[in-house]
């Protein structure tokens, strides 16, 4: 037998957060004997969640969950591999995370591809936009969030800051304590929606975090 014919095959999925804008998506590689626990570690680290909450799988109609208030398992998510679903392109499991915000993720299976010896798996080939911050609250506060970005308040925070700076460079003046508290509030939201950037998405960084999730061990 050949060495192509052991190998297990590539399964290409398209991993996309619901309702959610800007959407977020990844396209994956994933080896077909990648178990459902392994992929629950695929999605958070693509994604960029910090797997400090409960999950369930819905598979044909039935719950793999990380928690029994799912349901009874239909199976064992580190005994069962993806390839045992039987899935044929374009069909997709849903994922969901964090009971409390329910972040709903459609994977689809795109294509059923020959495995490469040379390539490390999993592995992300594109992507589009950061996932929202862990604990921000669910779909409804993220969106409120991202839309503040570029809100009224975000651009008064900005000349608040600007002015200040500029009256000190050109007078040498600190302002008073009102001004300077005023400043300080409006530094730390500009902060924070630096940190929340939506469009930021680091493939790169992504695969390394991918590479280092093959360590974990099945659950």
């Amino acid at each position: 037998m050949s060495e192509s014919n052991r190998l297990p095959r590539v399964f290409q999925v398209k991993i996309v957060l619901r309702h959610v804008t800007p959407i977020v998506w990844r396209r994956v590689l994933i080896k077909s004997d990648t178990t459902i626990a392994r992929l629950h570690h695929i999605v958070q680290v693509a994604v960029g969640w910090e797997d400090v909450h409960l999950y369930t799988f819905r598979i044909h109609g039935k719950d793999d969950s990380s928690s029994s208030i799912a349901g009874l398992f239909a199976n064992d998510p580190a005994a069962t591999a993806v390839a045992n679903l039987h899935l044929r392109p374009p069909e997709r499991i849903d994922y969901s995370y964090d009971f409390g915000a329910w972040w709903h993720h459609d994977i689809r299976l795109e294509h059923i591809l020959p495995a490469d010896s040379r390539q490390m798996y999993p592995v992300c080939i594109t992507g589009k936009h950061a996932g929202p911050p862990e604990d921000c609250g669910g779909p409804d506060t993220y969106r409120a969030q991202v839309q503040d970005r570029t809100s009224f308040a975000a651009f008064a925070h900005l000349s608040l800051v600007a002015a200040f700076v500029g009256r000190w460079l050109e007078h040498d003046k600190p302002g008073s304590d009102d001004e300077r508290d005023k400043v300080a509030v409006a530094l730390e939201r500009i902060k924070a929606r630096q940190r929340s950037d939506p469009d930021r998405f680091d493939q790169r960084a992504g695969n390394v975090a991918l590479r280092q999730s093959v360590h974990v061990v099945d659950d």
